[in-house]
């Protein structure tokens, strides 16, 4: 088959029904007034389905109540018998020649759809907010359903290659190829197109967006053969069959994030994603009002009893429910529908759902249709199987599994080609979410059927497990128009650093993310529910660059507000009103919730410009949370290994050429904060004292923490208030219009261009000072004079400066000037600090001030240094690292008390006194008997900055 399309056009009115006194308790779908020409809900086939939808379940109920017990009985006799014990009885063989059949004819199936789609005509997002937002809910399905083709959205879903067939081996699996499987939106121009003569004109008329781009996938559906023998003959061991569907995807999926396209679509499926649709709510009003016509007295149930099976009987089944149907015809039958008392599985039904018979209880009362399989009193045994043979025939009796494996799931926040949708606020910074290796599972086993036999039949029973894993992930910010002109970080090569990462050396090659849930009911009347959470993730870096992920959490609210239908108040009298009340009881529910997180880092910016400056990373090592609850009630526990605040250095100039990994070192220093041992334990408890109290909630929280440890310096201190700069920097909204604001940089620059002079005047009249000639190369004496002179402003208190703070400020020359340092050098390498240039925030006017910049991305200094460029020093970390001299001189590696320090003599063995005055006379420029000229308060300060 070729290009196979598809056309559904939604219908949003119904049209009125007479149902005598309710007419004025219809729903929002149902229009008041007659509209012949609209398209409208086919209401005949719906309440015919309605009214046979009773008698058809119960006439199954019946077939497979006779199989069931004709089955029994065979096996008991074959068993009683001289017969081998493997002996069928007439339904296996019949379900062994459907099954054999079925087999051959679909193996030898084979179908080919080249280029099939699916097309859903129905109103936009934007068109049925505003609608509603204007007109009560039924003028506005009116006006929707008014809307002519060309101003209605469509939702297109198309693949270029179909392929279906059947695997050779025994299971005889269905296998179905998509090829270029993709989802588009086309949303109607604001203009109309011109007419024109060419038929293929109409395709111009919508604009489209591609939701889901282009993949391709494999699907495997397991146990095809079981299901085709279920549906054409009774299967007695269908609840024991397993149902299975294996997808897998080759290629990467792409989904685009467009709120506005996307509830399009969820519109456009309202029927399955929204319960309060229009349609929902007019077959829920339609079935309630079908239930209102489901009244029959005694004695037209007695008649029944007599008549079942004949003409008279089938009129009064359409007055009853399934529930009163096989209630009366196992009256009606009870003398040729025996239960066989050797039965075991009747037995062991009885143990599982833990009822009982009781022949005592009032046979006139009824049964709910949905109530629980467990814990009930039956006044029969045929009651009793009546309920087990629904079970084992239902749709959901088998095991029913599903897996799904993606290699790259892809989220983009938003498109590039996405119109603002952000009014009023920044605008949007398009970022794409990578999850790499994601497997999901589904398994479901009825409750009734999931019975371990060593263990007892009063414990909880699960009955869906769901498992998602993910190996790696990566959230990036694209280089898109939408994000040029904003702040960001960036690296060397322009590309933007990203949201987050998978750490580079991974711990036992775990996933990022490992969520595992499983719903367990207890086997009572009202089905108590247990919720078991387990959720584990490791490996994770997230970077502090809050635009990007402010802008992709305000597109995730922005797709939350869902434009569903407003619940529309719908009631049927105080009968149907007491029952609905009654039917909302529930039993019990508790949860249990354990999260493990380990090795998770939150790496902040020093600078968000330069983001080779450094990093402040905070580590999260291990934490683990655990809460249960039960009803009103329960317990939080939150316990963690460190957590470390540590200084941080990128040592990649880019991202990993994978793009999966973000690289950095810490810097050898101790961390800035250690906390150990915290533990927060929450514990709420609810309880009623008298029927007129409310309830009333008991709160107790406790926290601790073992041990608390700060290292603070001028150096940290400065890094943490970079980095909380840069954060408040970023979130700061810039409310000056695009003309004020190109004034202001016109200020600036022209400031700029006069201190840039300023500069140049003040560094020759230094070069003067110090006797240097402006075109020599300064040799190491000439470097020692200058910064004398520019760090006290004359050369004769040269002796203020220590010798390693000398020897640290000629290394930092040195490495920032290379080789050779001369007068434009050192302009330009003194223009780029003090205007905050580097490899990260190269300025394009360098020459137009007058600095020399051919080659400046060659030379040392334009990479940024190791140890927190222009911010701190990597001697001045010592601190904080270690007090190397104090140890060196004296030994001790512990800073004592005045009353515990160890005595001068004892100092290295008596070798520290000779150390320490070595080490006053090179920094102090000190002798032992004379200050040589110099302030004993200089002296002292210059000591102190040395040793501590």
């Amino acid at each position: 088959m070729r290009r196979v399309v598809v056309e559904v056009e939604k219908s949003y009115i119904a049209p009125p029904t007479d149902f005598g006194d309710l007419t004025t308790q219809l729903p929002h779908a149902i229009s008041m007034q007659q509209h012949p020409n609209l398209l409208m809900y086919d209401q005949s086939y719906y309440v015919e389905a309605l009214r046979s939808a009773d008698i058809l379940e119960a006439d199954h109920t019946t077939f497979c109540l006779e199989r069931w017990i004709k089955h029994v009985v065979a096996n008991i006799g074959n068993n009683s018998s001289n017969r081998n014990a493997h002996s069928t009885t007439s339904d296996d063989s019949l379900n062994s020649w459907i099954s054999s059949l079925s087999r051959i004819l679909l193996q030898s199936v084979s179908i080919y759809i080249d280029s099939a789609s699916v097309i859903i005509s129905g109103a936009g997002s934007d068109i049925v907010k505003e609608t509603r937002r204007r007109f009560s809910p039924n003028e506005a399905n009116i006006h929707l359903a008014q809307l002519r083709k060309e101003q209605r959205a469509l939702t297109m879903i198309s693949t270029n290659l179909i392929k279906i067939s059947f695997s050779s081996d025994t299971a005889c699996n269905l296998l179905i190829y998509f090829g270029g499987l993709e989802l588009k939106i086309g949303n109607p121009h604001v203009k109309r197109a011109k007419k024109s003569s060419d038929s293929n004109s109409d395709i111009f008329r919508w604009k489209w967006y591609t939701i889901i781009h282009p993949f391709d996938a494999v699907a495997e559906l397991k146990g095809v053969l079981p299901f085709i023998v279920y549906s054409m003959d009774y299967d007695h061991y269908w609840e024991e069959r397993v149902l299975g569907l294996d997808l897998s995807v080759s290629s990467e999926v792409s989904l685009t994030m467009s709120p506005k396209n996307l509830h399009t679509l969820f519109l456009h499926l309202d029927d399955y994603t929204d319960t309060n649709s229009s349609f929902n709510q007019w077959f829920e009003w339609l079935k309630q009002c079908h239930q209102q016509t489901l009244k029959s007295n005694s004695t037209e149930k007695e008649t029944y009893c007599r008549n079942y099976g004949k003409s008279l009987g089938r009129a009064i089944e359409k007055k009853l429910r399934c529930s009163e149907i096989m209630s009366l015809r196992c009256k009606s039958m009870k003398d040729h529908w025996q239960v066989p008392k050797e039965s075991s599985e009747f037995k062991d039904y009885l143990i599982r759902s833990r009822c009982e018979i009781n022949t005592d209880v009032d046979d006139s009362t009824e049964v709910e249709e949905n109530s629980s399989p467990f814990q009930r009193t039956y006044n029969s045994a045929l009651e009793a199987l009546v309920t087990l043979v629904k079970e084992k025939s239902s749709l959901f009796a088998p095991k029913i599994e599903l897996r799904c494996r993606v290699g790259t799931l892809k989220i983009n926040f938003p498109s590039d080609d996405e119109e603002l949708f952000c009014v009023g606020r920044q605008q949007t910074i398009p970022s794409v979410l990578s999850v790499l290796n994601i497997s999901f599972s589904a398994e479901q086993v009825h409750p009734l059927f999931a019975v371990d036999k060593n263990l007892p039949v009063d414990r909880r029973r699960q009955f869906l497990g769901l498992s998602l894993q993910a190996n790696a992930l990566h959230w990036d910010v694209c280089n898109a128009d939408l994000a040029k002109n904003v702040k960001l970080p960036r690296f060397p090569d322009k590309s933007f650093v990203g949201i987050a990462y998978k750490s580079r050396q991974p711990t036992h090659q775990k996933n990022v993310l490992d969520i595992d849930l499983r719903l367990f009911s207890a086997p009572t009347l009202l089905q108590d529910l247990h919720v078991n959470v387990d959720l584990s993730s490791s490996d994770v870096t997230l970077i502090g660059n809050p635009l990007p992920l402010l802008s992709a959490c305000q597109c995730l609210l922005d797709f939350s507000y869902l434009p569903f239908q407003e619940i529309a108040g719908v009631s049927l009298g105080e009968d149907s009103a007491a029952k609905t009340e009654n039917g909302n009881d529930m039993g019990t529910l508790s949860t249990s919730v354990t999260a493990d997180i380990g090795r998770m880092s939150f790496l902040f910016l020093v600078d968000v410009q330069e983001v080779s400056r450094g990093l402040l990373q905070f580590a999260v090592n291990s934490m683990q949370l655990k809460l249960k609850s039960l009803g009103m009630a329960g317990e939080l526990l939150v316990s963690n290994q460190p957590f470390l605040l540590n200084a941080a250095q990128i040592t990649c100039d880019q991202p990993n050429p994978t793009g999966y990994y973000f690289d950095w070192r810490l810097l050898p220093f101790k961390p800035i904060v250690a906390i150990t041992g915290a533990e927060i334990a929450v514990r709420a408890e609810t309880q009623q004292v008298d029927n007129l109290v409310p309830l009333q909630t008991d709160i107790d929280v406790k926290m601790g923490v073992k041990s608390t440890e700060l290292n603070l310096s001028p150096s940290t201190t400065a890094a943490l208030l970079g980095a909380a700069q840069s954060l408040v920097t970023t979130l700061e909204i810039e409310n000056n219009t695009r003309n004020e604001k190109s004034s202001h940089e016109d200020k600036i620059e022209k400031d700029g261009m006069r201190n840039i002079q300023y500069q140049r005047e003040a560094l020759l009249k230094t070069f003067r000072v110090a006797g240097i000639s402006p075109v020599d190369i300064l040799d190491e004496d000439d470097i020692e004079k200058l910064i004398h002179i520019n760090s006290n402003g004359q050369l004769s208190r040269s002796q203020q400066l220590t010798r390693q703070e000398i020897e640290r400020e000629r290394n930092f020359v040195r490495l920032l000037a290379g080789e050779s340092l001369t007068l434009d050098k050192m302009n330009t390498l003194l223009f780029r600090h003090a205007n905050g240039i580097d490899d990260s925030n190269f300025a394009s006017t360098l020459q137009a001030a007058g600095v020399d910049c051919n080659g400046l991305q060659q030379c040392a200094s334009f990479s940024s240094e190791l140890s927190l460029n222009n911010l701190v020093y990597f001697d001045n970390l010592r601190e904080y690292s270690a007090l190397h001299e104090v140890y060196r001189i004296t030994g001790e590696k512990k800073l004592y008390s005045s009353s515990r320090f160890p005595a001068p003599v004892l100092w290295h063995r008596g070798k520290g006194v000779e150390l320490f005055w070595e080490f006053y006379s090179s920094e102090c420029g000190c002798s032992r008997d004379s200050l040589c000229g110099q302030e004993i308060k200089t002296v002292q300060q210059k000591l102190v900055r040395s040793l501590w």
